[in-house]
């Protein structure tokens, strides 16, 4: 189906969903540039190109697919995931470090990405999720088989298994914080990942409006941050220089 038509239809069947992404992607999408632009020093008009290809994708329509009957996980997930995509390309990372996964929306951006740019490993750590085993699906269910070469799940707290992880591996391209939004916790993998990103490597959260934590871990360490805000959360990222 052209992919006009194709939006079209979704408009008309899920019409309060539709307006919400049509209202963000037309809304968002130059602050969406200007942000993946400001932390990667990337070619707006080569931003837009990969923003526009991987909203048309197969890949993009193919976990639409999976989650078209559970509308509990929303669209604006999907916005997330773009912004990852594009960070992971321009960055052009060998290892990232994310915590949170849930339903793998945000993995499975990251590991296409990865795949776009033939290198690099995600790492991820998230807790089993009883509410998707209640529905007989495993945490990361959306991320596509072809993509899984590439990425290292780690079950269990951040708390135990984070700190861990990173003495394995040394050092790390890019972190990203998706796991429990409480202070402590958000403090917590700030002050462990930092000391593990390389030079011009970049620290990633979301929902840092849940608390100050974001706020007071770059005021400690005098770091400049960079924000976006999509319609229910805030982004937050801070280069290391």
């Amino acid at each position: 189906m052209n992919i006009y038509l194709k939006y079209m239809w979704e408009a008309l069947t899920h019409p309060k969903m539709s307006f919400n992404y049509a209202s963000w992607y037309l809304f968002s999408k130059t602050r969406l540039i200007d942000f993946v632009a400001s932390l990667t020093n990337s070619d707006r008009s080569l931003i837009n190109s990969y923003l526009s290809q991987i909203v048309s994708s197969k890949f993009e329509s193919d976990i639409r697919q999976i989650l078209e009957k559970k509308s509990s996980f929303g669209w604006l997930t999907f916005h997330h995931g773009r912004l990852l995509y594009l960070l992971t390309r321009f960055v052009s990372p060998s290892t990232i470090v994310e915590t949170g996964v849930f339903s793998g929306i945000s993995s499975a951006y990251i590991l296409r990405a990865l795949r776009d740019n033939s290198r690099g490993t995600l790492y991820s750590i998230d807790l089993p999720d009883p509410w998707l085993e209640k529905h007989g699906l495993s945490v990361g269910f959306v991320v596509p088989l072809e993509l899984k070469n590439r990425w290292k799940l780690i079950l269990g707290r951040s708390s135990k298994m984070l700190r861990p992880l990173l003495s394995s591996l040394g050092e790390i391209d890019l972190f990203f914080h998706d796991s429990e939004h409480n202070y402590e916790n958000m403090m917590f993998e700030f002050k462990c990942a930092w000391p593990h990103i390389r030079q011009h490597g970049i620290l990633l959260a979301d929902d840092i409006e849940k608390n100050s934590s974001f706020r007071d871990f770059c005021k400690e360490l005098n770091l400049t941050a960079f924000e976006i805000k999509n319609a229910v959360s805030r982004y937050a990222a801070v280069i290391k220089t």
